[in-house]
């Protein structure tokens, strides 16, 4: 097997100053002005000419007074010293990040709620701005986060609640409460109307709907239910589902109920007919959590990835959402 390192020993004594050196003398056929372009004596750039000409085995210059002229050699070598030069040029200079021109396919984590509840402004901007690169939206698993480690993913939309390992960087997006959602119609909706609340007594008379994410490892990615906002267990398991999106058929079908991120629950409202009610833990408990933040997870290998920085900027602009039932007081 050819050692790479002695491929290349002939050019060891070379600097890139020399190939300077050499361009800067093809193009003036000056010794004189090259030396005073480059700032050196004569003498020192007789001895540079000289150190070219051994490494190459040629004359390259001849000296035809009062210029000197290439030989067919140093003609050849011309355009590719040029060319190499430009390269290690390029080297200091970054190429100019151009959303427009990427083709690539980013691959984003996801729990599968979040594509239509984060992602819908995000999608809208990022095909505007690049037109040719795709979207690859996966689920997240018990392996997120080798899977940002090793880039199967670019990045992954993931819950503050959760903890996340060294090396993971992270931008938070907005925050996030939680509903109680049943089908119309359920005895829920008009007791919680009555009572503005709904309480814990009322939630253990119903059977639930779990959602939950439980990897090979049987590692809980994600889970979702009462115990989430109230800090603990009231209500029987009656079905358990992976994704969200299964949840609004199957509360239309049944009494059971669901606690989702609000966002979603709202989504779901509009387009399936569910009902979502605010749901909060009880103050004095000192359990639970009344609300989330939503974030964007990334592995600080590709912190400075032009391309990556620029996906993570469109989150931060157009990842946001406020529920418009809030602001009415629906």
């Amino acid at each position: 097997m050819t050692n790479p390192f002695s491929e290349y020993s002939q050019f060891d004594a070379l600097t890139v100053s020399d190939l300077i050196f050499f361009v800067s003398l093809f193009e003036s056929r000056s010794l004189s002005n090259t030396a005073a372009e480059g700032g050196l004596s004569l003498s020192t750039a007789s001895r540079t000419l000289r150190k070219l000409r051994e490494t190459f085995g040629d004359p390259l210059f001849l000296r035809s007074s009062p210029d000197f002229v290439p030989t067919s050699r140093a003609t050849e070598l011309y355009p590719k010293v040029a060319m190499l030069l430009e390269n290690l040029r390029r080297l200091e200079r970054p190429a100019c990040f151009d959303p427009a021109t990427l083709t690539r396919t980013f691959r984003i984590g996801v729990v599968d709620n979040a594509v239509c509840a984060v992602m819908s402004g995000v999608v809208k901007a990022f095909f505007e701005a690049a037109p040719r690169a795709s979207l690859s939206f996966r689920q997240i698993t018990d392996s997120l986060f080798d899977d940002l480690a090793d880039g199967t993913l670019d990045c992954a939309v993931y819950p503050e609640t959760h903890s996340t390992p060294s090396g993971i960087q992270d931008l938070l997006l907005y925050p996030i409460s939680y509903a109680l959602c049943v089908r119309k119609g359920h005895p829920l909706v008009e007791t919680s109307r009555e009572k503005g609340e709904v309480t814990l007594d009322m939630l253990r008379h119903w059977r639930k709907i779990s959602v939950t994410n439980r990897g090979q490892n049987r590692l809980e990615v994600y889970c979702m239910d009462e115990t989430t906002v109230l800090g603990e267990a009231l209500q029987e398991t009656a079905v358990t589902v992976p994704y969200f999106l299964a949840v609004p058929s199957l509360l239309n079908a049944t009494d059971f109920t669901a606690v989702m991120p609000m966002q979603t629950a709202r989504l779901f409202e509009e387009r399936d007919g569910i009902v979502a009610i605010p749901i909060h833990p009880d103050p004095e408990s000192g359990r639970g959590r009344d609300a989330f933040n939503t974030r964007l997870i990334w592995h600080e290998r590709v912190a400075d990835e032009p391309a990556l920085q620029w996906l993570r900027g469109l989150f931060a602009v157009h990842a946001h959402w406020e529920d418009p039932k809030a602001k009415t007081g629906a």
